[in-house]
């Protein structure tokens, strides 16, 4: 990374320009303390790298199971039917029972 004054960086603003879109970052200072960073707009995703990382991610996965006996839809079900039996469930019990209105006492 580039250390570059406010003065220098007026001056040559092209020539810097020219370097942060090679993939130069640079900081501008005033007085000797940073107050910009300039770096390139173009940091979009690198479509190459990101499939690249796929590709490795699924290779790292071939070979590893769940197990002898388990398949994924047995677990997706039994997700299904946990979550059903939470929701048939009151979610705090006693609570309506201790919230009802009652009169109050001065």
């Amino acid at each position: 990374m580039l250390e570059v004054g406010s003065f220098e960086a007026k001056n040559k603003l092209s020539a810097l320009l020219d370097a942060v879109e090679r993939g130069d970052e640079l900081v501008i200072t005033r007085r000797g303390k940073p107050v910009a960073r300039l770096v390139s707009a173009n940091t979009g995703v690198d479509r190459a790298r990101s499939v690249a990382a796929a590709k490795r991610i699924i290779a790292l996965r071939k070979g590893v199971t769940l197990g002898p006996d388990i398949s994924l839809k047995d677990l997706i079900d039994e997700g299904r039917r946990s979550v059903w039996c939470w929701m048939a469930q009151p979610r705090w019990p006693g609570v309506l029972k201790t919230r009802v209105l009652r009169p109050s006492t001065p």
